[in-house]
């Protein structure tokens, strides 16, 4: 852990700000696609999603973190893949075993 702050504290503010977003958008995309959006409830629109994503890209390539641009770029499109995927499987457990019917996507 001390290694981890020792890191931290070396980094740039715009370094930071990048891991933030990217924190952020990794976990914002699952709980949004396989929690709410499962019961129709939307608490941060796909366009919030989309900037935050967008703006993690750009912040990460002019900080020059190439590694950290391409992690975002690929990982986004992954973790958004594996949670649609996830949620048409929750969609049909859902309406077989329990009778729950969340088709109204």
């Amino acid at each position: 852990m001390k290694r981890f702050e020792a890191k931290w504290k070396k980094l740039s503010c715009m370094s930071r700000i990048e891991y933030i977003l990217v924190g952020i958008l990794f976990l914002i995309i699952p709980i949004e696609g396989l929690i709410f959006e499962s019961f129709n409830v939307t608490l941060v629109d796909y366009k919030i999603v989309l900037g935050i994503y967008i703006l993690a890209i750009v912040i990460s390539l002019l900080s020059r973190q190439w590694k950290l641009a391409l992690i975002v770029i690929v990982g986004g499109i992954l973790v958004l893949a594996i949670t649609i995927g996830l949620s048409e499987v929750l969609g049909y457990y859902l309406k077989e075993w329990f009778g729950i019917d969340i088709s109204h996507r």
